[in-house]
């Protein structure tokens, strides 16, 4: 927690606002994967995110404006296999 900012592990009550995000095509531009079309596909990966953290003890987080509560966009670090590698992704989407 900070001054203007809170990061809270990942919840399915913050779907609506992170499929809104994740949905956006500023915000997405850039994904190596598509941008969500439908709220299940944010309910399943907030389902991943937190599935992760209960087995790792760290992953993604939420990020929500202190002052107002709104959710402003995610972020954070897990590992993840690419051709056969590990390595620590560092990932953020914030909200345009």
């Amino acid at each position: 927690m900070t001054k203007r900012l809170i990061m809270v592990k990942p919840d399915l009550k913050h779907a609506d606002e992170l499929f809104n995000i994740h949905s956006d095509l500023i915000a997405t531009q850039f994904t190596p994967l598509t941008r969500h079309l439908t709220i299940e596909d944010t309910n399943q990966m907030i389902r991943n995110w937190i599935r992760y953290w209960d087995e790792n003890n760290y992953g993604y987080f939420i990020f929500i404006d202190r002052c107002n509560g709104n959710v402003l966009g995610s972020g954070g670090a897990i590992k993840k296999e690419y051709f056969g590698d590990i390595f620590l992704n560092v990932y953020y989407r914030i909200c345009p």
